[in-house]
């Protein structure tokens, strides 16, 4: 198993996005896209929870995409970016600018 970030680290971090994460969860407050309750291909354990990062996070997965929602629809999967980009870009942008940077 990975070590988690350093407290020094983790910190530092404004804001994450996650396209098609093999390790999801579903019920997670940063779950986006249409597949909300999906879970992934290689489900994340407790032990290495992002609970601490949810408000950073926000992570894409549509019906069908076969890694996050253990579908067969690749389409699902190669579009999340062009579906989802200008709104996890809004979100990164709110994040640094409440977080003062511009």
């Amino acid at each position: 198993m990975t070590a988690g970030v350093p407290a020094s680290v983790a910190r530092k971090v404004v804001a994450v996005i996650q396209y098609s994460d093999p390790r999801r969860i579903p019920g997670l407050p940063f779950d986006k896209g249409s597949a909300r309750g999906a879970i992934g291909k290689y489900p994340r354990t407790e032990e290495v929870s992002l609970a601490g990062f949810a408000a950073k996070i926000r992570s894409y997965c549509d019906r069908g995409d076969p890694i996050c929602a253990l579908g067969h629809n690749l389409a699902a999967h190669f579009g999340l970016t062009v579906t989802y980009n200008q709104t996890a870009s809004r979100f990164v942008l709110g994040r640094l600018r409440a977080a003062g940077i511009s």
